[in-house]
């Protein structure tokens, strides 16, 4: 609201310039701020600071009533806006409450979201644990941006597979490949009429499939609209379907008694789509699963790969390029995790660590919370010892003290005489602007998916409310400052919104 004004008023005064703004991250910088002036001087090779007090001046002769200063520093423009529109600003929020965030990013097209996608061969381990919350959080983010999203899981149950082969051979007794303990579970309801291995995987994988659908249900709290069977498509024929359109765009050739997708004219190296054995590869499979998107009438696929799958990212990416131009894919890829710290979990030595033994040992709203709070594509070490830790050493704690004690002056607030108040500190503007930034961040993750920003805002609110708290009351002598608490009622709307899309609720007391 702030910002969009400004920049309004600057288009309409000097449609000339091009003001790129942005929101100060301190008070002494500001409100909002300029680099333009930067730009204009590598233009013209003029000094910066020159042309940030010229542009100043001319700013300042169209008296525009909503700002309180325009201070030219070190070449930056800094723009101060008068109180009663910060104020303004803070009963928008008030007034039409996540409404104020929302932004019609999306325009309802038709998008798929496809993560998780383990294996059917065991249970989720905290590798997958990254790309599940992640998932989860940007389906929440991109619906309230107005995509008209689903979300999906892609089940590698093909018979054809590697994995479910060996899966098959395990509970035979003729492998070692998945020598878990909840396979004796799953033996005793298996019939061994045929002593097939890709059959028995293939069972096997749908009873363990059930087990994931529970615990993302009941343990993870997330949702998918559509299971996708890998081998549904493949008896349904789109493999086949797939290998004849990819001929008829002259991309297959024959070589070694395999089948390839010629490549390298568009810089990637060729793959093999059909084996020796006519068993379709992985690559086959995934242009078909995309293909089958496509047919559905998504238009934007979303996709969230584990570590292992940079390569074939590119590839896919590529083939996208040439085959469906028309059809945006973005690809993300999870990077590894670690555990650190003293709990029983970390003591695991070169064994898997589930994901619900994690979940169990320090709650789901902490896995999320300190999942979410790394960039998806770094790799991050899960600590253990903080995310159990019931202090103010632990941000999420922190985060939801703050929340509580905002319920605490609510409640407080409602029953006390209102006292009109008119001074307005450094620490309640940058409040105020907080909360009014949150609009921009969420747009902006709407475009990058940076999803750890989240938490940073987050953050940031704790301990400017923490700040704010220990310094203003907002009840006080039996009267509330209205300011005050108007501050406090929009920072509550702001949490509510953000914990809402980390999928957290925060408690009532502490």
């Amino acid at each position: 609201m702030l910002k969009e004004k400004l920049q309004n008023f600057l288009k309409k005064e000097f449609s000339e310039i091009n003001f790129l703004l942005e929101y100060s991250s301190k008070g002494e910088f500001g409100d909002v701020y300029s680099t333009t002036p930067f730009l204009l001087a590598k233009k013209k090779k003029k000094n910066p600071q020159k042309i940030a007090k010229d542009l100043a001046k001319k700013i300042e002769k169209k008296s525009p009533s909503f700002l309180e200063k325009i201070e030219p520093k070190n070449g930056f423009l800094n723009f101060y806006f008068k109180k009663e529109y910060l104020v303004l600003s803070l009963k928008e929020v008030l007034k039409k409450k996540e409404k104020f965030f929302k932004k019609n990013l999306g325009k309802r097209k038709k998008t798929l979201l496809e993560f998780v996608s383990a294996n059917p061969t065991s249970f989720l381990h905290i590798g997958n644990a990254r790309g599940a919350f992640f998932g989860d959080v940007l389906s929440r983010l991109l619906s309230f941006l107005n995509f008209d999203l689903k979300k999906e899981y892609f089940v590698n149950d093909g018979t054809f597979n590697t994995q479910i082969i060996e899966l098959g051979k395990s509970i035979l007794g003729q492998s070692q490949a998945y020598s878990f303990d909840f396979l004796k579970k799953i033996k005793k309801k298996i019939s061994f009429r045929k002593k097939d291995p890709a059959l028995l995987g293939h069972r096997a994988s749908k009873l363990i499939l059930q087990e994931i659908k529970k615990f993302l249900k009941e343990g993870l709290k997330i949702k998918f609209d559509f299971y996708i069977s890998e081998e549904n498509l493949f008896k349904k024929g789109d493999f086949q379907k797939t290998l004849n359109f990819l001929k008829r765009e002259k991309m297959v050739y024959e070589k070694d008694q395999a089948l390839w997708i010629s490549l390298r004219p568009f810089g990637e190296e060729d793959a093999v789509l059909l084996r020796k054995d006519k068993t379709p590869s992985y690559l086959l499979s995934d242009i078909a699963y995309h293909k089958n998107k496509i047919k559905r009438g998504f238009r934007f696929l979303i996709d969230i790969w584990g570590a292992d799958h940079q390569h074939h990212k590119k590839r896919m990416e590529k083939i996208f390029k040439i085959l469906f131009p028309k059809i945006k894919l973005k690809i993300l890829i999870s990077q590894l995790v670690s555990l650190k710290g003293k709990g029983k979990l970390s003591k695991r030595k070169g064994r898997v660590i589930w994901l619900e033994d994690l979940v169990n040992e320090v709650g789901l709203d902490a896995c999320r919370w300190f999942f979410l709070s790394k960039s998806l594509d770094t790799p991050m070490e899960f600590d253990l010892d903080l995310a159990k830790e019931k202090s103010e050493k632990n941000p999420l704690f922190r985060a939801e003290y703050a929340w509580v004690r905002i319920l605490g002056i609510e409640k407080k607030a409602q029953t006390k005489e209102i006292k009109m108040t008119h001074s307005l500190s450094n620490l309640e503007r940058e409040l105020i602007l907080e909360v009014v930034k949150t609009k921009d961040l969420i747009r902006k993750l709407g475009e990058n998916f940076e999803l750890n920003l989240l938490i940073e805002k987050i953050k940031k609110l704790t301990l400017l409310f923490h700040q704010f708290y220990e310094k203003f009351p907002v009840v006080e002598e039996g009267k509330v400052n209205s300011l005050r608490f108007e501050i406090i009622l929009a920072l509550k709307v702001c949490f509510t919104l953000l914990f809402s899309f980390l999928g957290i609720k925060p408690p009532l007391k502490m």
